[in-house]
């Protein structure tokens, strides 16, 4: 209403004095554009809410490259089958209900969830929540997969409704008298500090965290250099027959980070549109639980580099070791007797036609020809 008296009086920065029309309309269309941006900002925030309050703990399938925990292979007491045969090799390492629960691919303890648990204020709540980063006291908002786009978008409208505030205020205060300015001095004092808060140590940070470099606080911890070495995550690197041993392979830097272009769309979306409307997910959240997929989540194309590496050095080690041990098959067998009857011959790469020949039945090998006898010449007490 302060803003709508000062059109009155003419002296509105939106158009020369003398043009009250167009100077209510411009005010007008402020006021409209708070309204939207007020109303957009309570659509996300109550979204972020919902999906707060309402998480879904889904365990995806056996996957054949996923997250782990490089101990918890060797621990006696991890169970030999998972429901569902997920074959998880993480767990939560906190003290919480569900520590022996197999967590998938960044998979993280929630601790509000695990207080409210054990307040008695929310029974069977899910502990343990994919892309987990934090619960934002301010909003009320548990930041996971599924409100982290409805949480960005939500502070983005705080922050845009907080900067319109602070310029109408300043309009105001600018062209009113003493009263005036004291009436709006607590408005412009508490949307500057909402704006500088947003800003500068809230909406920055998680922008540049959860949607540029796609890691969350709890992955930056384990990105860390520790002793001058980079952080990195482990991965269970599974065979084509489950009864292998899987192959487990320490990652240096961050494998989901695919670049921030790439990065934004897993966050917000892949079309421009959908980007604004916080009731539609990105193809990460709707595909999470697709048991079609190779990994849990999309990976960098560094990290698939660094998998065929590590499979290509594992075939060539044992490709290795079975050429080894076929030669020392043939040499225990080139000192025994081949007895009657069909025999089987193993082919290796490393074999050669003429290690091979050795093998071969007797019935199919050529008979060996022993030379004549020549008669000697009669001694001389014979004639």
């Amino acid at each position: 209403m302060q803003l709508w008296s000062v059109v009155s009086s003419g002296d509105l920065w939106l158009e020369p004095s003398g043009h009250p029309t167009a100077s209510k309309a411009g005010a007008l269309g402020i006021w409209v554009g708070l309204g939207l941006v007020r109303t957009w900002f309570l659509v996300c925030w109550a979204f972020a809410v919902a999906r707060s309050y309402t998480p879904r703990s889904r365990m995806c399938g056996r996957t054949s490259i996923h997250q782990s925990d490089f101990i918890f292979w060797g621990d006696p007491n991890r169970p030999l089958r998972y429901a569902d045969d997920a074959m998880r090799f993480r767990k939560c390492r906190g003290a919480c209900r569900a520590r022996d629960e197999p967590l998938a691919d960044r998979v993280y303890h929630c601790s509000y969830f695990e207080a409210l648990h054990k307040k008695g204020k929310r029974e069977g709540a899910d502990v343990h929540l994919a892309l987990y980063d934090h619960f934002c006291g301010w909003l009320q908002v548990c930041v996971w997969l599924d409100t982290m786009k409805s949480y960005l978008l939500a502070i983005f409208f705080l922050l845009l409704d907080a900067i319109i505030v602070m310029i109408i205020s300043f309009i105001a205060i600018s062209t009113s008298g003493r009263s005036s300015l004291l009436a709006h001095a607590p408005a412009v004092t508490r949307a500057v500090a909402i704006a500088i808060f947003l800003a500068g140590s809230n909406l920055w940070l998680k922008v540049r965290d959860l949607a540029l470099r796609n890691v969350t606080i709890s992955e930056k911890h384990q990105l860390r250099q520790v002793g001058g070495m980079r952080g990195g995550f482990w991965f269970a690197l599974l065979p084509d027959r489950p009864e292998h041993e899987p192959d487990f392979q320490h990652f240096r830097g961050n494998p989901w980070d695919l670049g921030w272009q790439r990065n934004l769309s897993q966050v917000f979306g892949e079309r421009l549109w959908d980007c604004l409307l916080p009731w539609t997910q990105p193809p990460r959240v709707r595909y999470y639980s697709d048991r079609r997929h190779v990994t849990d989540f999309e990976m960098s194309d560094a990290f698939w580099e660094w998998v065929r590496d590590k499979k290509e050095n594992r075939f060539r080690t044992a490709g290795s070791e079975s050429a080894v041990s076929g030669q020392q098959r043939e040499a225990d067998a080139a000192g025994t007797s081949i007895g009657a009857g069909t025999s089987i011959v193993a082919f290796s790469p490393a074999s050669s036609l003429r290690s091979l020949s050795s093998n071969v039945h007797p019935r199919l090998q050529s008979p060996q020809r022993t030379p004549q006898e020549i008669p000697l010449p009669p001694s001389p007490s014979e004639l």
